[in-house]
């Protein structure tokens, strides 16, 4: 039955090309979650196959929230954390409350810890600017354990490569949050229920482990991010235990006053939004417009923070994530829709879905939205609903330049401007 509606919907999202800024549509919940699209290869060449659990990935989102709370596993030394509710449409935290038990201080880890894994950076401060957590600390895997169901699992895991993903958070510097991630296998998007995975955060120079949890039975887990957290861009991995799969994604906790770029994926970075549908089924590589990711560079290196916002759905988080980083865009938060519906190339689809994604960014965080790249005339219209400048929203494509948007005639061609561009000023 998922495989009839990743047809029907990848015919949905695409719509009209002129106006489509989706590649693919997934109803959030888990009963109409589309096939997991096993065998579009691995974290090296984009697909979501078994990835490279090395890699650093960008980060991702969800399905709808199950009603059974995960079961908590305690981890090693740590005391309960701040778990006051961070701002719904950010941190996804209408879910239950499932607080880590007995841990120690989760800042004072991320501040202090340098036990894990450290590298060249050893004897820096762990987090002393906005950009706390980037740096090339190695990742260590934590030991395989036995599954817990020694039957009902293997049936799971031998369905295909695992999808698991992270849904991003971006909060409000001083509040709490709650990292969510779901796991599954496989083109049924089998999901992998009551196993144990542990949560790491990469605090430079090393990792530090957060704590163990279990998976409900639909495959979802769910972390507390304390409103102790320093300042900073945070890597997360989520590790299974039982085969050391790993699901990648990011914590962002910003001051207010952040400059921000935000820029949609599909046939704006990539040339267009049917070729990211066909790569997806046949495993190869969305093709990316020539020079988009050296014009993206420029942002991150005049430190801006990056936001990637799409009208993909969370079921090609990790396929998604991978494009970026193998494309060597900057680290940024990656955010996808929570329902079909959102995913349509409308105004009351992807549209408001960005609108709304946005207007809560600068109402919670306070952030300062300084550009805006897209194709569609959807990404214009949640663009200026934030008061974006017409100067400052950028649109390539057969729309670029409509309803007084600046056109890109190429990225090569935006090149020269970019690099003039002011380094941010960030707080």
């Amino acid at each position: 039955m998922r495989i009839v509606w990743l047809a029907v919907i990848l015919l949905a999202a695409c719509g009209d090309p002129t106006l489509s800024t989706t590649t693919l549509g997934a109803d959030s919940s888990k009963n109409s979650d589309t096939a997991s699209l096993d065998g579009a290869g691995d974290a090296g060449n984009d697909g979501l196959q078994a990835p490279d659990t090395q890699a650093e990935d960008l980060g991702a989102p969800d399905a709808a929230v199950q009603d059974d709370a995960p079961q908590d596993v305690a981890a090693q030394d740590v005391a309960p954390l701040d778990t006051a509710p961070a701002d719904a449409a950010l941190a996804d935290t209408g879910v239950p409350d499932t607080s880590l038990a007995d841990t120690a201080d989760v800042a004072a880890d991320v501040q202090t810890d340098t036990t894990v894994d450290s590298s060249s950076d050893a004897g820096k401060p762990a987090v002393s600017t906005v950009t706390g957590g980037h740096c090339d600390a190695p990742f260590a895997l934590p030991a395989t354990q036995p599954w817990k169901h020694n039957i009902a699992t293997p049936l799971v895991t031998i369905q295909g490569g695992p999808n698991h993903r992270i849904r991003d958070v971006i909060l409000p510097l001083g509040s709490a949050g709650q990292l969510r991630g779901h796991f599954t296998y496989g083109t049924l998007d089998s999901d992998l229920g009551d196993e144990t995975v542990e949560l790491w955060v990469q605090t430079c120079p090393g990792w530090v482990k957060w704590g163990a949890a279990q998976t409900d039975s639909n495959g979802y887990v769910y972390f507390d991010v304390p409103s102790s957290l320093p300042a900073g861009d945070y890597r997360v991995k989520i590790v299974v235990l039982g085969d050391q799969t790993v699901a990648d994604g990011m914590i962002a906790a910003w001051p207010a006053g952040m400059q921000v770029i935000v820029t949609d994926i599909d046939g704006t970075l990539t040339t267009s939004d049917w070729q990211a549908v066909q790569d997806i089924i046949f495993g190869a590589s969305a093709e990316m417009y020539p020079d988009a990711n050296t014009a993206i560079q420029q942002f991150g290196k005049k430190d801006y923070r990056m936001v990637y916002l799409t009208g993909r759905p969370e079921l090609v988080t990790r396929y998604s994530r991978n494009w970026l980083m193998d494309h060597d865009f900057p680290l940024g938060t990656v955010h996808v829709t929570d329902d079909i519906a959102q995913t349509m190339p409308t105004e009351a689809g992807v549209q408001k879905f960005k609108a709304d994604f946005l207007a809560g960014l600068q109402s919670t965080v306070k952030l300062q939205l300084i550009a805006g790249f897209g194709n569609a005339t959807t990404d214009i219209g949640a663009y200026y609903a934030v008061n974006l400048p017409k100067d400052k929203v950028f649109i390539i494509g057969t729309n670029a330049g409509a309803n007084g948007s600046t056109p890109i005639i190429s990225y090569t061609a935006l090149l020269p401007q970019l690099y003039s561009w002011p380094a941010a000023s960030q707080p």
